[in-house]
């Protein structure tokens, strides 16, 4: 690493470049200016320079490790060129949605197998219209390599600290917690999931494939009463034991509705099978499984940087998979 850090120390124009980028950062331009300001941050990460490096560290991701930790080096030796780039990293979060992300990427649509497979090859040639303020859209703007999830997947427990902490430096209470709004973002994803999942649950056509009965004692009913109790009593840090028993509840309900598509499973396979049923059974599985994860996540019962990062890794990827990729 030292080795490494040593020759981009004497990088004279990726120093240069570097130095006019963070001086470039400004949290109170234009959404679209900051956007074009991060692009071009990424694309310094990939750069290669005029450092002699081997064809394998660009295409393994040790280049973009080791220029990361450059970057975070001379950021400690200039405050406030620090104190700039941390306000407008955090400024591009507060000004970005972030529900789409959370609730729909990488999930399977209401759409049939094929109609999904038509809409990804249309999206090839029609692509949706661009939304900025989506923070999706960010995410294929600026992690525009195959690379970039080697990069990314290679960030040890250290280094993505440090990344961290560049996010809180300097975070004033008037300029707000992002880590708040990112929060009450994952909620609502959560929110919108189980309530997914309760209308998909109780369609007509699943609903008859499960377990016989009353309508208030199916799972899939009760699912989007018990998560409201388990957020209201995360929010409510003086009694972690009613939080714990909501998270039990929570995930009893969870593990009920997966019974539940067992049932509808044994259903088909005894009086036939129906691939728009089947592709509903798996639909709903997926969505309770990005539940638990955001769950997970939102109550830090599963605080573990380098997993969370392996989500933001699989979002990512299921981005570039739908996003039409430069020739």
């Amino acid at each position: 690493m030292f080795e490494f850090l040593s020759r981009w120390k004497h990088a004279g124009n990726a120093r240069v470049a570097l130095d006019s980028l963070l001086t470039n950062a400004d949290p109170e331009a234009p959404l679209q200016e900051r956007l074009e300001w991060l692009v071009e941050l990424f694309r310094w990460m990939r750069s290669q320079g005029n450092v002699s490096i081997v064809k394998n560290e660009l295409e393994t991701g040790h280049l973009q490790v080791t220029r990361t930790r450059f970057l975070l080096i001379q950021l400690d030796k200039n405050p406030d060129k620090k104190k700039n780039v941390a306000k407008t990293l955090r400024s591009i979060l507060f000004d970005t949605k972030a529900l789409d992300l959370f609730c729909t990427t990488g999930l399977p649509t209401e759409s049939g197998f094929f109609s999904e497979a038509v809409d990804r090859l249309t999206e090839r040639f029609l692509p949706r219209p661009p939304h900025e303020d989506e923070l999706g859209e960010v995410f294929v703007r600026v992690f525009s390599s195959e690379n970039d999830i080697l990069w990314l997947e290679k960030i040890e427990a250290t280094l993505l600290s440090e990344i961290i902490e560049l996010f809180n430096y300097e975070n004033s209470a008037d300029e707000g917690r992002v880590w708040d709004k990112l929060n009450s973002e994952v909620e609502d994803a959560v929110l919108f999931l189980v309530g997914q999942i309760r209308a998909f649950g109780l369609n007509p056509k699943i609903r008859i494939r499960c377990s016989e009965m009353p309508l208030r004692d199916r799972p899939f009913f009760q699912i989007t009463g018990v998560c409201a109790q388990l957020l209201k009593d995360a929010e409510d840090t003086t009694s972690p034991n009613d939080e714990l028993l909501s998270m039990n509840d929570f995930r009893d309900v969870l593990f009920r509705c997966r019974e539940e598509l067992q049932v509808a499973h044994q259903h088909l396979n005894v009086y036939g099978v129906s691939v728009s049923i089947v592709h509903e059974l798996d639909r709903i599985e997926s969505l309770i499984g990005r539940t638990e994860t955001l769950i997970e996540i939102l109550t830090g019962k599963d605080n573990d940087p380098k997993k969370i990062l392996r989500f933001i890794c699989s979002l990512i990827t299921e981005l570039r998979d739908r996003a039409i990729r430069p020739p």
